[in-house]
């Protein structure tokens, strides 16, 4: 009886270290990823760990960078302060979903999706 509840106890160990090492991998499954506008004027950065998106603008040239993030809808994030400059978000994505980024060259016209210059677009996807 005491080896048939050592084998008890050591088989339930071991399927909580396997419950929690996948569980402990979940988050940030897919790559990190870098998308640069053709032209290489503007880039995105998408961090899978903590869902971190990092858009900048690299040039001088009168016009901002979006990044378009599609995760089953589109989201605009915008970053409108000038070349040199770095915006980020936290998107708090959901575990293990498809997010495709996608940043172009914009001038805001007053909405979000309003602007853009899809020449410019370059596109990536990775896993949240």
């Amino acid at each position: 009886m005491r080896t048939l509840r050592r084998s008890f106890f050591a088989g339930s160990v071991a399927a909580l270290t396997a419950l929690t090492a996948g569980t402990a991998h979940a988050r940030g499954s897919g790559p990190d990823i870098t998308v640069y506008t053709y032209g290489k004027t503007g880039k995105a950065t998408f961090k899978t760990y903590g869902d971190h998106l990092y858009i900048s603008d690299l040039e001088k040239d009168g016009r901002s960078t979006v990044a378009i993030v599609d995760r089953g809808s589109l989201y605009f994030y915008w970053n409108k302060n000038g070349a040199g400059t770095t915006v980020h978000r936290n998107l708090n994505l959901p575990e293990g979903v498809a997010v495709a980024v996608r940043v172009c060259e914009a001038n805001w016209k007053g909405a979000a999706n309003l602007g853009i210059y899809y020449d410019t677009c370059n596109q990536k996807t990775t896993y949240a």
